[in-house]
């Protein structure tokens, strides 16, 4: 399974790619990946992918680059029917 797309943590809209149960942020700092910072905790994190469908991630740690997580929900279509 392979999606990008955006999530919304902390009031910005980060671009996240996303394979085979890892989740990558690409944070807008060149820097980040650098010092990844802080983990900090969410119990959901949602977003939309690039097919412009529903994501939302449950028990959430993240730091600046990087999302892990325990549950993935995605919508089924566009329409946001939840499979």
């Amino acid at each position: 399974m392979e999606h990008t797309g955006h999530v919304r943590i902390e009031r910005k809209i980060v671009p996240y790619h996303l394979k085979d149960k890892k989740v990558n942020l690409i944070p807008n700092n060149t820097y980040a990946s650098l010092l990844p910072g802080d983990v900090k905790e969410n119990e959901v994190i949602k977003g939309v992918t690039t097919g412009n469908r529903e994501i939302a991630f449950i028990g959430c740690k993240y730091n600046n680059c990087s999302l892990g997580y325990k549950a993935l929900v995605i919508s089924n279509c566009n329409t946001g029917l939840y499979s």
